[in-house]
């Protein structure tokens, strides 16, 4: 394949070449941004063709970053995830569009494995490509599952994971009484990224702030 044409397949061909992601589960999200539906079909397709055992993909395909990483760490098999993200490698028509790995432990992939995914690809001459991926509908309720090639693709919800970190790690009953002091006053800005749902579930869902907050 002409890796001009293909730069998505060619890249997570590499990538899971590197990983060694045959028979292993995967998380694949995104920031809803330019091309994330679109990349996520390919992505579905090449981890059919290369024997992928699981995909886990956040319903709507969105999930912040943190909240990725969350996921992973929360999933004993999940050896990864490719995170679809125009905050970091930006590309695309308006530098919109993005493309990581973030590696078993949920952080981004270190050195040593950017490196020899970059010389896979200066020497990959095919990839592998299983039929099915456009039959998966990412809007879907959790819990329902697509089989793409070897591939098992899974809608998940978004939020678990992240919400159970993070009361892992705050005292959410004392946060919701501060929050709820008249005193305080709380301003969130999203920045356009897919952090935005996350804070309307957290700030909102968990804590109780006033929706105007956001």
């Amino acid at each position: 394949s002409d890796a001009g044409l293909s730069y998505v397949e060619n890249f997570v061909q590499s990538v899971f070449d590197v990983a060694e992601a045959k028979g292993k589960t995967i998380l694949v999200a995104g920031d809803g941004r330019y091309y994330n539906q679109e990349a996520m079909r390919r992505i579905f397709g090449v981890a059919g063709g290369n024997g992928v055992k699981q995909v886990y993909v956040p319903q709507h395909g969105i999930m912040s970053t943190p909240a990725c990483s969350a996921f992973i760490r929360s999933v004993p098999s999940c050896c990864g995830g490719l995170v679809l993200t125009a905050s970091h490698n930006p590309g695309g028509p308006d530098a919109d569009f993005g493309l990581k790995y973030n590696s078993g432990r949920g952080q981004p992939a270190d050195e040593a494995f950017t490196d020899a995914v970059y010389e896979r690809t200066r020497a990959i001459s095919e990839y592998g490509m299983a039929e099915g991926s456009d039959d998966v509908d990412v809007s879907a309720p959790p819990g329902t599952s697509y089989t793409v090639g070897q591939t098992t693709v899974t809608i998940v919800d978004p939020y678990d994971a992240y919400l159970d970190a993070l009361r892992g790690c705050f005292d959410m009953g004392k946060l919701r009484e501060f929050v709820d002091d008249p005193r305080v006053k709380v301003l969130f800005d999203g920045m356009h990224g897919a952090g935005g749902p996350f804070a309307r579930r957290v700030l909102v869902g968990e804590l109780g702030v006033d929706e105007e907050s956001l």
